[in-house]
Formats: structure tokens, C-alpha cells, sequence
């Protein structure tokens, strides 16, 4: 890749990142303070997600979102919303994804299996033989860890922080 090339996509990502912390911080989501978390640490800072509560701001939210996963190059063949939470989130990405011209499919899990209708814990498009599901965490931003996909194996285990299924690749 070219410097120049470089630059600009370092800005876009950039120019992307600050507008989302404006988004959270005017949407009441991000807070600066001091706030003593469930380890007992004092944070500067309160990021709660459950703040994203109506249509405009998910919908807002899973612009960041796609516009993210589509810089960067990062191939996925499908959405998954674990239960109950990244459901929806999911299924709003999966939409947005597919007005900005890329069409996937969307699952997601129960967590406890039905023994009706479709029955099992999974619904929506079929997960065998598609997204990886096993996880390596990796350490975030101020050692906040992130459950990301490991490439090459594939069961239909999931959990939290699951929501584009990754195939292993990336430009």
C-alpha cells in the first residue's frame, strides 16, 4: 500500500472514530467521571450500550458498525447476533449492511434450545459449514478484552462480542 493510500484510509478511520465518540457521548451512552468498576478499578470513563435504546440511534450506531467491518478487509460470510443482546444489534447490521450494497445472511442463538417449531438453539440462516466460531481473546484498548474469531475451526459454539462471522482473512 502506498503512503498516500495509507494517510487517507488512517484519516477515514480516524475521521470514523471520533465521529462515533461524539455519537456516544451526545446519545448519553459515553460518560467521563470517575466510576468504580465490577473489579473494583476506578475508570475515567462509562461506556453503557444499553443507551442505544430506539430506532434512530441503532440505526446510527450500525452505520459505524458497517462502515467499520467494511473498511477493514475483513471477509465474512455471514452476521451473528448472540442471545439476547447482540440479536438485535445484529439483525440491524445485517439491514444496514445490505442498504450499503452487501447482502449476507443473519443467525442467531437462543440460550436454551427449543424442542418445537424449528427447535435447537440456533435460528435464522444456517451457521455449519460457514463463520468460525471458536474464540482467541485479545487484548483492546487499555487491556479491555475482546473475543475475536480464530481462524480454522469451525463448531457452533458461540459467545459474547460474536457479530460478523470471520472466514480468517484479512487484507
Amino acid at each position: 500500500m502506498s503512503e498516500g493510500i495509507a494517510t487517507a484510509t488512517t484519516a477515514n478511520h480516524d475521521a470514523l472514530a471520533q465521529d462515533f465518540v461524539q455519537f456516544a457521548v451526545q446519545s448519553g451512552v459515553l460518560r467521563f467521571g470517575e466510576f468504580k468498576t465490577k473489579a473494583g478499578r476506578i475508570s475515567p470513563y462509562f461506556f453503557n450500550a444499553g443507551l442505544f435504546d430506539d430506532g434512530a440511534k441503532l440505526g446510527k450506531l450500525t452505520q459505524f458498525y458497517a462502515q467499520r467491518l467494511l473498511a477493514s478487509g475483513i471477509e465474512f460470510d455471514m452476521i451473528f447476533g448472540p442471545a439476547y443482546k447482540g440479536i438485535p444489534l445484529g439483525a440491524a447490521l445485517a439491514v444496514e449492511l445490505a442498504r450499503l450494497g452487501r447482502n449476507v445472511p443473519f443467525a442467531y442463538n437462543r440460550k436454551e434450545a427449543k424442542d418445537h417449531g424449528e427447535g435447537g438453539t440456533l435460528v435464522g440462516a444456517p451457521v455449519q459449514g460457514r463463520a468460525d466460531r471458536r474464540r482467541r481473546h485479545v487484548r483492546g484498548h487499555r487491556g479491555a478484552r475482546v473475543d475475536r474469531a480464530d481462524p480454522g475451526h469451525r463448531s457452533q459454539r458461540t459467545r459474547r462480542g460474536d457479530c460478523a462471522g470471520q472466514t480468517g482473512k484479512s487484507h
